[in-house]
């Protein structure tokens, strides 16, 4: 009994290999000899047996099936706005009318006090174009960026090796009834479980795909305009140059720690020797 099993769990396997392979091209029947098949017609219209006359017509070309793309959409736009909070929320509001949800968020604060930060959100497809035109209006777009990645070959795939490895648990389920033996019962459901956890393995991808072909990623950068003098740099220079005085300061003053005693020293020989040439 366990050779049958075995046997039998490996005709399954070879069925599942078998499904992928390209079939082979069916033997040509050899058509019969056309002179033959003249003779036979004359002979029979000369005892007065006809053929019935068949009209033949074109096949009308069958319309190739409907396939319905699988695309992944995202889009990254960044705005300049006069409000942060204000912004944000009317984002928040734009998702959850249409049905999605906010992914991600989060915001920080400048040096200049202004208010930056980045909102992902997750909308419906349909919706999509129509919410990307709304975040527009909310300031001036300073970068937009759009994409859609294609993944209808990959899902069709998953699918299709979804369908074998069901038949195949169907097929071990059927041998698993009948097993007899405590080790043809291990060996089957030890096949099975690895079986099973494929199957979920391509469910768990197939739904991540569906996730996102039906909810967009949409993700909004927001920032406040910092003040003139803060965008061209000049706050910077100023400190670069208050920080450089100081420095030079510093430096002059340990300079001139050092030059003192070795002036006081000069001074006194200076005047000794003007003593020593007045006595002369």
């Amino acid at each position: 009994m366990r050779v049958r099993v075995v046997v039998l769990i490996l005709l399954i396997l070879a069925a599942g290999c078998a499904a992928k392979a390209p079939k082979q091209d069916m033997a040509v029947m050899p058509e019969p000899a056309v002179g033959g098949e003249v003779v036979r017609e004359e002979a029979m219209k000369s005892r007065g047996i006809g053929f019935p006359e068949f009209q033949t017509t074109e096949a009308e070309p069958t319309a190739e099936p409907q396939i319905d793309r699988k695309v992944i959409k995202t889009a990254y736009i960044k705005l300049e706005v006069s409000d942060f909070d204000a912004a944000a929320s009317e984002v928040e509001r734009l998702a959850y009318e249409a049905g999605g949800y906010i992914s991600e968020s989060n915001s920080y604060v400048t040096p200049s006090n202004h208010r930056r930060g980045t909102i992902t959100i997750r909308v419906p497809e349909s919706s999509f174009g129509s919410i990307i035109q709304e975040i527009r209006k909310l300031g001036k777009v300073v970068s937009y960026s759009s994409s859609g990645r294609d993944v209808t070959e990959e899902y069709i795939d998953l699918e299709a090796r979804l369908r074998n490895l069901r038949r195949q648990e169907e097929r071990l389920l059927e041998i698993l009834d009948r097993a007899e033996s405590v080790e043809d019962v291990l060996e089957v459901e030890r096949e099975l479980g690895r079986v099973r956890g494929e199957i979920e393995r391509l469910e768990g991808r197939l739904r991540y795909l569906n996730n996102r072909v039906e909810f967009a990623t949409i993700t909004v950068e927001l920032l406040e305009p910092e003040p003139i003098a803060q965008s061209l740099g000049l706050r910077s220079v100023i400190s670069d140059a208050v920080k450089g005085l100081v420095t030079v300061t510093r430096a002059l003053i340990v300079a001139i720690g050092y030059l003192l005693p070795i002036a006081a020293v000069a001074a006194v020989l200076f005047a000794l020797l003007r003593r020593v040439r007045k006595k002369r």
